[in-house]
């Protein structure tokens, strides 16, 4: 059986990198056997020449661009995945490279398990690896996610069912990732962990989103976990409901 594979990538003034990333997953997705994928591109209202890079690469049909709403990144990743239609979502930062076998090496965990999670290499702008930071690695559960998020969303991919589930993303100070990984738990969803190093992580001090919660102010780590809380008991009222 054929496998439908979506990549979601979120936007927003990325014209540096944007086209190396796209030909990099391209370059995944064309050695899955017997597989049929999209890329959806959800571009935040860049004022930069990020729609016009992406245009410049065709792929007409399988490449599509929708226009975000300036609602952040949680928000603009949403919007992708509303606009996709494939079995399999993975997530896609702007920025970083992903190794040829970023699918090859996960795709088939998915016919067990709802999410699966890949290692990365932080690296430069230039692709060069940052000997001094490293990704936290990722620790399943609902308290241990709210006490400080261990997921990295650009490290994730999916199951659709399980995925729209977890919608709506609550945007805001709260991240995609950490509402996936919070949130996932009350479900009773499977994580697999590949213990391969599938993404080339890119930080270069403007990125999107950030690598952990070192520099942020402590009123804004409490304002997270309480719109977090908030956001949580909302949506266990409407399920239970």
């Amino acid at each position: 059986m054929r496998k439908s594979i979506s990549i979601c990538i979120a936007t927003f003034n990325g014209e540096r990198f944007i086209v190396e990333q796209i030909n990099s997953i391209i370059s995944a997705l064309e050695i899955v056997k017997d597989c049929e994928w999209e890329i959806i591109v959800s571009d935040d209202q860049s004022t930069d020449r990020t729609v016009d890079e992406i245009l410049s690469l065709g792929y007409e049909g399988r490449l599509k661009i929708v226009s975000g709403y300036g609602k952040g990144i949680g928000k603009n990743f949403e919007n992708a995945i509303k606009h996709s239609t494939g079995e399999y979502i993975y997530f896609a930062d702007q920025d970083d490279v992903w190794d040829d076998k970023r699918i090859c090496a996960t795709i088939g965990q998915l016919d067990k398990y709802d999410f699966v999670v890949c290692e990365a290499e932080v690296v430069d702008q230039n692709l060069r690896r940052i000997l001094s930071m490293s990704l936290t690695t990722f620790k399943y559960g609902a308290l241990s996610n709210f006490r400080k998020n261990t997921l990295t969303g650009a490290l994730l991919c999916g199951r659709r069912g399980a995925i729209e589930k977890l919608l709506p993303f609550p945007g805001g100070v709260v991240l995609h990732d950490q509402w996936i990984a919070a949130l996932a738990p009350f479900y009773g969803f499977k994580f697999c962990f590949v213990k391969h190093k599938l993404v080339y992580y890119r930080r270069h001090g403007s990125n999107a989103s950030t690598t952990g919660e070192a520099r942020m102010a402590l009123v804004k780590i409490i304002e997270n976990r309480l719109s977090l809380a908030l956001h949580l008991f909302k949506k266990m009222l409407i399920r239970s409901g």
